[in-house]
């Protein structure tokens, strides 16, 4: 009898906890920022297991310049952008093991700028972190994560976050509304736009030239240069050959920009040395038809004009160098995928007609957006 009663109390002890736990992580996401990162991550986790063929991984550069439905809608292989705002290369190797426990694609894809930020701290940034660590779910992944890069007093913040978020209570009720797409994802088992972010807005940038022959070189900031060498040894060692590292468009000007690529080209040469394959798509801006003048909202991003164009050009190497045929999906996995192309073409014709109306603003997937496409459609 005492066992039975010792066992009892020991379950709803456990049960409590859990409970707690539950609320604790539902009042933390109702308190804390909503933005393209939140729902990009949760729409990761909402797609059917193992029916993603490419996971991109990088900063925002990947979720502004690649459209996985438009490649879809081309190509006919399933892609999604596991990628993050600022995201760090202190993150491939998390980001890598968190993918795999969902989806074993054929190919993995590295954009490569979480390496060639120039400041140190970068690295340790809360927002960045919090970004990745904040919206993904509790595992043993999460919690190492935490103890390898954060000072022990912070480890209970991050595993916990509403002790970050708790001031922001009163914004909750509103925060209701934004909480309905994540949740419209998990009901729907898919997201239309499948992560995708695109931008009106219209910005000339600098124009490139002369460096499709350059190879000068500067050095990596010495702390991104020891992540990329773990993160190769980590490739290695667990057998992972499917990895491609690629460098997206950026407008390479004088300065700062310049230097940025210059560290590209060092990076290039430690990943080729590895045996890893590089693309660097700066040095192809003709290839992609990119026009300085209309296909950026700035020198780091393309918006939706050159989203598309970006798209065309880097699928179509995936699918013909990189043996990406058209994946192997269930029937209704197959209608989802379907839809979402067609989603995603109204998508891209909505902010083109906002472009020439002069409406410059950055778009992503909410149950607002997506009704708005409906009516529209109607």
């Amino acid at each position: 009898m005492k066992k039975q009663l010792l066992f009892r109390r020991t379950a709803k002890l456990i049960c409590l906890f859990v409970l707690i736990g539950l609320l604790s992580n539902l009042c933390a996401t109702l308190c804390s920022v909503f933005d393209n990162n939140k729902t990009g991550l949760a729409g990761f986790y909402a797609e059917p297991k193992d029916s993603i063929d490419v996971v991109l991984i990088g900063a925002s550069e990947v979720f502004a310049d690649f459209s996985s439905p438009y490649a879809y809608a081309l190509h006919g292989f399933t892609s999604y952008p596991y990628a993050l705002d600022a995201s760090s290369s202190v993150l491939y190797e998390a980001e890598v093991r968190e993918i795999l426990k969902r989806q074993h694609p054929k190919w993995i894809v590295i954009e490569i700028n979480g390496l060639l930020y120039d400041d140190p701290s970068m690295h340790t940034d809360e927002g960045g972190l919090r970004r990745f660590l904040d919206n993904i779910p509790m595992s043993l992944n999460k919690v190492n994560t935490i103890a390898e890069n954060l000072p022990r007093d912070e480890w209970l913040n991050y595993l916990f976050p509403l002790a970050k978020y708790h001031s922001n209570w009163k914004t909750m009720y509103d925060q209701l509304g934004n909480l309905k797409s994540i949740w419209t994802f998990y009901l729907r088992g898919n997201t239309l736009l499948k992560g995708c972010v695109s931008n009106s807005t219209v910005v000339p940038v600098p124009e490139v030239s002369s460096i499709a022959g350059d190879y000068s070189r500067a050095a990596l900031e010495p702390q991104s240069e020891q992540h990329l060498r773990s993160f190769l040894e980590f490739c290695k060692e667990e057998n992972l050959t499917n990895v491609l590292f690629v460098r997206f468009p950026h407008s390479v000007s004088s300065g700062w920009s310049y230097g940025r690529f210059q560290r590209c080209n060092e990076a290039q040469r430690i990943i080729e040395e590895n045996g890893f394959d590089f693309i660097n798509m700066e040095r192809d801006y003709q290839g992609i038809g990119l026009d300085f003048s209309t296909d950026f909202y700035n020198e780091d991003h393309l918006n939706v004009f050159g989203q598309r164009k970006f798209t065309e050009y880097f699928s179509c190497i995936l699918s013909e160098q990189y043996g990406l045929g058209p994946t192997v999906l269930t029937a209704s996995q197959k209608e989802n995928w379907d839809l979402s192309a067609q989603y995603t073409q109204r998508f891209h014709q909505y902010l083109a007609e906002l472009s020439r109306q002069g409406v410059q603003n950055t778009y992503w997937e909410t149950c607002d957006l997506i009704e708005l496409l409906d009516a529209r459609q109607n």
